[in-house]
């Protein structure tokens, strides 16, 4: 994750896997496989200005980059009520 300065949570498949809280900014991932879907889950939030959050990745063959949103899938439920428009590019 990357731009956080307030606070930051990242799940995997239901189990959070890093939180800012406590300092750290990324973690490792060795467990995955190709061609599998994974659930992501991201919570942050800003107490002042704009808010904005990067979700990066990296391998042994590949140097660190932003996850392209077209690998990306939504089954968002928007939230009840919310006066915030929410967009994932």
């Amino acid at each position: 994750l990357a731009n956080v300065d307030d606070y930051a949570r990242l799940s995997l498949d239901g189990d959070i896997v890093l939180d800012t809280s406590t300092g750290a900014t990324e973690f490792t991932f060795s467990n995955g496989k190709a061609n599998m879907l994974y659930e992501i889950k991201i919570e942050f939030f800003e107490t002042s200005l704009a808010a904005s959050i990067g979700l990066y990745w990296r391998s042994e063959s590949m140097q660190r980059h932003l996850v392209p949103s077209s690998w990306l899938y939504s089954s968002l439920d928007p939230i009840q009520g919310s006066p915030f428009a929410l967009t994932v590019t």
